[in-house]
């Protein structure tokens, strides 16, 4: 156990890193500049093969993070810490998952393989998708960036609409989902994870244990993430069209779009900025609170790991909160 809270330290330790040194960097640019360093045509004007390539370029560091974090909890952290922090599915274990998610600056693919990990160890639905979503929703320094770039009014909306989603969504889904899933029966079956009741392991079968978990975590999350990656591709081209100005279709189809195309971490923000510059404020705040929280690859992990009607709902859900958002911006 103390040596898996170490290796999870260590990974942790290595993810902050890597997010927050890109992170300030951006944010110094932005700062120096009042301008936005980087374009999306790597992943809007690329074919569909050529920018799914792209874009596991781009994240390939944080999901090898994630899959490894994923797979040290299944492995070495006991189940009952994790059921006392997570598993009574009250409003304090919502808040406590959105909490612990909010640091890890993580998109919506690359936290996919914690909250499989996280919600197979016994965690309740609720929380776990609190967890999901406020990696990337409650990302400080998309917020920070998002303050720089916007009105005030996008950026707040952008934040309030956020908020709802990690801290809210999520006790709705709960509760719709009261007995939880199938899934996670059989998946505590398979994995055996919990490696504290076994008073005679050894290093030899931790080490088989951390290996099998590694395999199983990529085998129930990167082809579903690379399968929705490859559809993802060929949406994300459309969200730069719109329909032109502002309006309430306008809105409803790029949050149609935005809920479905996987973005990196940041990449909302230069296609909002697209969507302000053609005159639509109010697709603009939608897209940068959906664009990042979900994908098409989130939800098939979503679906996988728990079950189809969780997805759905979820991405119900947070369509509603979108377009709700936007029509309020644009009523501003």
């Amino acid at each position: 156990m103390a040596i898996g809270v170490v290796l999870l330290l260590m990974a942790l330790s290595g993810l902050l890193m890597l997010k927050w040194q890109a992170s300030l960097a951006k944010i110094e640019i932005v700062g120096s500049t009042g301008s936005w360093p980087s374009s999306t045509a790597v992943l809007t004007q690329a074919g569909v093969l050529e920018a799914t390539y792209n874009y596991f370029k781009i994240i390939w560091p944080a999901l090898v993070l994630g899959i490894l974090i994923a797979s040290i909890v299944r492995t070495f952290i006991p189940a009952n810490w994790i059921l006392t922090l997570l598993g009574k599915g009250k409003t304090r274990q919502h808040i406590v998952g959105g909490l612990a998610g909010t640091p890890l600056m993580l998109c919506s693919c690359c936290v996919t393989p914690i909250f499989s990990s996280v919600y197979a160890s016994g965690a309740r639905l609720g929380p776990s998708l609190a967890v999901m979503l406020a990696s990337p929703a409650l990302n400080v320094a998309a917020l920070i960036l998002t303050f720089m770039m916007f009105s005030f009014e996008i950026a707040l909306a952008r934040l309030l609409a956020s908020l709802v989603a990690v801290f809210l969504l999520p006790v709705l889904i709960g509760r719709i989902f009261p007995a939880d899933t199938l899934a996670r029966a059989a998946s505590l079956e398979k994995l055996a994870c919990d490696i504290s009741k076994d008073e005679n392991i050894t290093t030899v079968k931790m080490i088989n244990l951390f290996v099998k978990n590694l395999g199983y975590t990529i085998l129930v999350t990167v082809p579903f993430i690379f399968a929705g990656v490859i559809l993802s591709s060929i949406v994300l081209p459309m969200i730069q069209s719109g329909f032109g100005t502002e309006s309430i279709f306008t809105i409803i189809f790029i949050v149609f779009l935005a809920i479905m195309i996987a973005l990196p971490t940041f990449f909302e923000i230069p296609l909002a900025l697209a969507l302000i510059s053609i005159g639509a404020p109010g697709a603009a705040a939608a897209l940068l609170f959906a664009g990042p929280i979900i994908n098409l690859p989130s939800l098939f992990v979503l679906g996988r790991e728990s079950h189809p009607k969780v997805a759905v709902s979820l991405a119900v859900g947070i369509y509603v909160i979108a377009v709700i958002t936007g029509m309020i911006v644009t009523l501003l």
